[in-house]
């Protein structure tokens, strides 16, 4: 499997996850409206979320 992609044996599903730099990189050509980074806690364990608007 390639870097950044991980498979959740739970949902079934490969998950692919973005840095700051790969996520700047994926929008450059669309203006970042909202950026929010949410921080959750489940089982012991720190989730980090992202929500974000775009606009073309």
């Amino acid at each position: 499997m390639e870097k950044d992609f991980y498979y959740d044996p739970i949902k079934e599903q490969h998950k692919r996850l973005f840095n700051q730099e790969q996520f700047d990189i994926l929008t450059k050509q669309w203006s970042v409206v909202v950026l929010n980074e949410d921080v959750t806690t489940r089982k012991g364990r720190k989730k980090y979320t992202w929500e974000f608007i775009l606009q073309k």
